[in-house]
């Protein structure tokens, strides 16, 4: 998508094992489109390194599961409302 336009996307990939960086540590993402799993994009909202000046699509993976657990939902909304007024 990138190629053709000038969108630039990130697939947002949670931390797995030893050789991975985790969230806390890594750079902001900076992207315009988003895509990674809830738990994921809440880990990196709630150290602060999701961008959400540029974002303009956030893309949930695995969203059927989000919405089976209300309070996992409630929690997402939280962090998003949470990263955008304080």
């Amino acid at each position: 998508m990138g190629k053709y336009t000038s969108i630039s996307s990130e697939l947002a990939i949670p931390c797995m094992g030893k050789t991975s960086t985790p969230p806390s540590k890594r750079p902001p993402i900076m992207s315009q489109v988003v895509i990674s799993m809830p738990g994921t994009i809440k880990n990196f909202m709630i150290y602060k390194k999701l961008e959400m000046t540029k974002l303009k699509i956030l893309v949930f993976d695995e969203a059927d599961q989000m919405f089976a657990k209300v309070n996992f939902v409630l929690g997402i909304i939280g962090c998003i409302v949470r990263y955008l007024f304080l």
